[in-house]
């Protein structure tokens, strides 16, 4: 997989430059096609860069630019159809065409295999689907959502000497820039329950033991709320 993704990176990189290289050569627009395809790629990875370089977009979370893969693919495809056409470069074509696929194949079947087999996945798995009923129950009873640090997937110890605060607001100014490593707010936000269009309030609380504590340093317009450890979820009375 490692090894794959620099080829297909610098492969990307270098179909990036000549993409925009060809296209810079048509002197006006045109009906094909293709044409239109690659202007997308090129626009689509153009904006992508922008963003992460102004610090809009987190570039170490995979989910974040996945839309980029298929642009880049497209854009080697098209790279690899036009060496093809120069005799000189007909074979070097076929053989990374070749080796891409092969490639291909050998990180799909490590990657599948890897997902479902290291030790933290069933963990992991189930922090998912538990925090993503949390959201949608929380969302839809208009309360909000007490969570812990265990949202991310990885295991803590729950057993705190003393209640703590809540926190309102995790994000700090390095995790918008993405040069620290990603809270749980920021994993909380991006699962597909947590719905822009109608945000849950979340707040932060150091653990469950001393969950009525928190509860009492809720704003007071709340009455209730759904605490979630990551693998379990519940609704919580003031």
């Amino acid at each position: 997989g490692y090894v794959y993704e620099i080829v297909f990176g610098i492969l990307g990189i270098v179909s990036f430059f000549y993409g925009v290289y060809k296209l810079a050569l048509i002197k006006k627009f045109t009906n094909s096609k293709e044409w239109y395809i690659q202007l997308y790629c090129i626009l689509l990875l153009i904006i992508t860069i922008y963003l992460l370089v102004s610090g809009k977009l987190i570039g170490g979370v995979a989910r974040l630019t996945a839309y980029s893969v298929p642009a880049i693919a497209i854009l080697i495809v098209s790279c690899l159809n036009q060496l093809k056409q120069n005799n000189t470069y007909k074979l070097y074509a076929a053989i990374i065409a070749i080796g891409l696929f092969i490639g291909l194949a050998g990180n799909i079947i490590t990657t599948c295999i890897g997902r479902f087999t290291y030790p933290e996945y069933s963990h992991r798995i189930k922090t998912y689907w538990s925090t993503s009923k949390a959201l949608e129950e929380a969302r839809l009873s208009k309360i909000p959502l007490l969570y812990t640090a265990a949202v991310d997937g990885d295991k803590r110890n729950n057993d705190a000497p003393a209640p703590g605060k809540i926190i309102d607001n995790e994000i700090t100014a390095e995790q918008i820039t993405g040069v620290d490593v990603l809270c749980s707010e920021v994993i909380l936000k991006v699962n597909p329950e947590y719905k822009v269009w109608d945000p849950v309030p979340v707040y932060k609380i150091p653990d469950t033991k001393w969950i009525s504590n928190y509860m009492q340093q809720l704003p007071a317009p709340y009455t209730a709320a759904i605490v979630c450890d990551g693998i379990s979820y519940a609704k919580q009375q003031r």
